[in-house]
């Protein structure tokens, strides 16, 4: 006998079946083996009674259940919500956690991450190619170092070889005319040996282009016409070496300066019928022997004594400004620069023998650096 009893029995049979064949998240959930969208284990919200895909909200994928609160059209619902969590687990799977998916570019990125890679691949060979290029310049020039010095190296033999054939030849030849004179025959040979001394000197003088009719006139702003060196005689002497060897650089002859006698009026050298103080530079030096050694080292080097300019006019007798101290001293090519381009503005007519022209240089001290030139 069916009673209201057996009635609600098979509302609720009816019931449990259709919430269990008619929703597929909850198919889906124990296919997955109870565990969620993620791969996490589930943690259900509602009680065994009344699961959370019963009264609705989100497991903790992010998926959201539809609850089974409406009416007939409870399973066209849930169907609707599965596409959409397929949807979604697809998103997750790609592009929701930060991944591209396969033709998520457009072709405008396409092309502008193209072009990155081609500007990439364009500073990389461009890199490569400088320092290759750098790579090649510095060994050309370390073999041109090297085979710039490897000629010195051979003119300083070929030289050094001369100068023995010269010496060995010269000895025999003065002991051969007369071997009774041991004594003029040692001096001779000594003679022939102290032109080693010269040896760099007599080179520099041959690669040297000398101007005829320039000459440099050296002084420190001394004396009646500021045309004289003054200082103590160390100092003078030093100033005259230095002169030389300004000239050798610009290639022009020297007039020797005169020598200031005094540091003041109460106490001053008298010599001869001066009456300026001033004294040629023979007084205290062997200026004899200097142009003659310079005379043998540096045949070409024209001098002039005692601060003399005569035959060149008083227009082309040219001050250069004044060197102060402290200034950088000079060294190979410094000094010939600085009067070729002062003399080039002064716009003057062709300098020869004819038409002598004086640079007249004063300076303080240390002129030129012979510890820079390794001189």
């Amino acid at each position: 006998m069916v009673t209201r009893y057996h009635n609600f029995i098979i509302a609720f049979l009816l019931f449990v079946w259709v919430m269990y064949y008619g929703n597929p998240t909850s198919r889906k959930v124990r296919l997955d083996d109870g565990k969620g969208i993620n791969g996490g284990e589930r943690q259900d919200r509602g009680s065994s009674k009344f699961p959370s895909s019963l009264i609705g909200g989100e497991d903790e994928g992010g998926i959201k259940s539809v609850g089974w609160r409406g009416g007939g059209g409870s399973v066209g619902a849930g169907n609707k919500e599965s596409e959409e969590n397929r949807l979604g687990r697809l998103e997750e799977i790609g592009m929701g956690r930060g991944e591209s998916a396969p033709g998520d570019a457009s072709p405008y990125e396409e092309k502008v991450l193209k072009e990155e890679k081609e500007k990439q691949r364009l500073r990389e060979e461009k890199e490569a190619e400088d320092k290759r290029i750098k790579k090649e310049k510095e060994e050309q020039e370390r073999k041109a170092k090297e085979e710039q010095e490897r000629k010195e190296n051979e003119e300083d033999e070929d030289a050094e070889k001369n100068w023995n054939g010269e010496d060995d030849t010269e000895v025999e030849m003065i002991e051969e005319e007369d071997i009774n004179h041991e004594d003029t025959n040692n001096n001779e040979v000594e003679e022939v040996k102290g032109g080693y001394k010269f040896l760099a000197l007599r080179s520099l003088c041959e690669t040297t282009t000398f101007q005829p009719g320039l000459y440099l006139q050296c002084h420190s702003w001394c004396g009646p016409n500021s045309t004289s060196i003054c200082g103590g005689l160390n100092n003078a002497r030093n100033r005259i070496q230095t002169c030389l060897r300004l000239a050798l650089d610009l290639g022009s002859g020297i007039i020797l300066p005169t020598v200031q006698s005094h540091r003041n009026t109460e106490n001053f050298v008298d010599y001869g019928n001066t009456t300026d103080n001033t004294l040629c530079p023979d007084v205290y030096w062997d200026i004899e022997y200097l142009l003659q050694e310079m005379s043998s080292a540096c045949p070409e080097l024209e001098v002039r004594q005692c601060g003399d300019v005569s035959g060149i006019d008083e227009d082309r007798i040219i001050r250069m400004e004044k060197r102060k101290h402290g200034d950088a001293s000079h060294h190979i090519g410094t000094f010939k620069a600085i009067v070729n381009e002062h003399l080039e503005s002064l716009s003057l007519s062709s300098i020869s023998a004819y038409n002598p022209v004086a640079v007249g240089f004063g300076d303080t001290i240390y002129a030129y650096n012979y510890t820079y030139d390794s001189e």
